[in-house]
């Protein structure tokens, strides 16, 4: 059913949430993300040492439900900027597969697949394909994870990976994404630069970068025309038209 999902893009409408929400579900079996998406530190708030230790071994055993079972509700923080790399908007462009503007539909949060940390997979509704016209078109929904989210276990405990300075996509809203393919093969896409390849298209006709103040695409792009903004776009794509690859 799965694959019926992914071949068949063009024919999800916005009311089969059913089939969207578990294809979602399936997707989560095949995440991997990068080794840099992880918890960067794995404490609860208010944990003794000996508690700490404990977390930490249980996390290191059976992932982030078995520190819930020692919290009831475990809080891990988790930073997703990436150190290594500092884009400009052409970087960004030029290195990514695809470059749409689009709005989420649903998210669902979801266990990684090695049980040590939680992203949120959105489907996003495609209204402008910038780059990559060869994979998607207007009106695809493309499926997007980004890190961080909450979970209630079946047991009544719960976990959350939360990812401060890192403000998350939200229902209804639009935004251009820059993104690159899943290493694993799957279709699932992730942000180029992590945070740095997300913005928002604001109703006041501004732009908001998603990266840190500091960050290059931040300086270029924040408050900015959104017209401006996205007249760039397209013609930096026009002048790097094919993926060059910075994240596999």
């Amino acid at each position: 059913m799965l694959r019926t999902v992914l071949e068949n893009r063009n024919e999800m409408k916005a009311s089969n949430k059913t089939t969207v929400i578990l294809g979602l579900s399936i997707l989560s079996l095949a995440i991997l993300t990068f080794g840099f998406s992880r918890l960067t530190q794995s404490q609860s708030p208010q944990s003794t040492p000996d508690e700490h230790k404990r977390i930490i071994d249980a996390i290191r055993r059976g992932g982030l439900r078995e520190a819930a079972k020692i919290k009831g509700h475990y809080v891990g923080i988790h930073d997703p900027n990436w150190d290594w790399a500092n884009f400009t908007i052409e970087a960004l462009t030029k290195a990514s597969v695809a470059v749409v503007v689009g709005s989420p539909e649903y998210a669902a949060p979801e266990l990684s697949s090695t049980g040590d940390s939680i992203d949120t997979h959105f489907v996003v509704r495609i209204s402008e394909v910038i780059k990559g016209g060869s994979r998607f078109s207007v009106g695809d929904a493309i499926f997007v994870s980004l890190p961080g989210g909450k979970l209630d276990f079946d047991d009544g405990t719960s976990a959350e990976v939360q990812t401060p300075g890192f403000e998350s996509m939200a229902m209804g809203k639009q935004y251009v994404l820059f993104l690159y393919q899943n290493r694993n093969g799957s279709n699932v896409l992730l942000l180029t630069g992590g945070p740095q390849g997300l913005f928002e298209l604001q109703p006041n006709g501004k732009t908001k970068s998603h990266a840190r103040p500091t960050d290059t695409v931040t300086k270029d792009a924040d408050n900015k025309d959104r017209e401006s903004f996205l007249n760039v776009v397209r013609t930096l794509a026009k002048k790097w038209p094919q993926a060059s690859g910075c994240c596999n």
